[in-house]
């Protein structure tokens, strides 16, 4: 008699132990897969944006004189854009330097640069809008090797119409921030799995070890 009741006691933590493996195996997985999909997600995404693979004049050309025309060239499509702000010139001496008669056509924006000024780094910003929708934006830089003839332009610039428009900017950050939250949100949920699982093993111990 003594000898069935020892048999018996020592199966039973056996069978707990395997139930126990059974829920942590499901609660590792799914906790991996959790990870998994965050860390792959934003790279995913980030893929997707449009990104610049040209321009003319190319980043780090030293000029003798003022180009023409400056053109950006992306890998995908951009929206229609016609605006001061959409492509802008930055001196050495920290004035806006004319640009203007931007246009888009397909993936390429250009715009007419005039006359520069003082010698020095001049950067070239563009600022425009992909075919998905995102806002993109960048610079290159050029340096001018003798003193121009040109002038800065005015200070205060009106829009002219078309533009980059603020909302889109906006809209970019709060997607950022959301991105930001659901990817806090997910990894706690990741961490709480395993103490869960823990605790429902011990669940199933409990009763058999009395």
């Amino acid at each position: 008699m003594t000898s069935w009741i020892r048999s018996k006691v020592v199966r039973r933590p056996g069978l707990a132990a395997l139930a126990g493996l059974f829920l942590f195996i499901p609660a590792a997985a799914l906790s991996t897969v959790a990870i998994a999909t965050l860390t792959a997600t934003p790279a995913a995404a980030s893929s997707t944006h449009t990104g610049l693979v040209g321009s003319s004049p190319a980043n780090g050309t030293r000029l003798t004189q003022t180009p023409g025309d400056v053109r950006f060239t992306f890998d995908q499509t951009l929206q229609p854009v016609q605006g001061w702000d959409a492509v802008i010139v930055t001196g050495p001496d920290g004035m806006r330097w004319p640009a203007h008669s931007v246009r888009v056509t397909g993936n390429t924006i250009t715009a007419k640069c005039g006359h520069l000024g003082p010698p020095g780094d001049y950067h070239v910003s563009y600022r425009v809008i992909s075919g998905d929708g995102h806002p993109v934006a960048g610079h290159i830089t050029v340096t001018l090797g003798q003193v121009g003839p040109g002038t800065p332009a005015t200070s205060t610039l009106a829009m002219t119409g078309g533009g980059v428009p603020a909302w889109a900017w906006l809209v970019e950050l709060a997607l950022g921030i959301v991105v930001t939250c659901q990817a806090v949100v997910r990894s706690r949920a990741a961490g709480a799995t395993k103490p869960a699982a823990v605790a429902g093993q011990r669940q199933f111990d409990s009763p058999m070890s009395g």
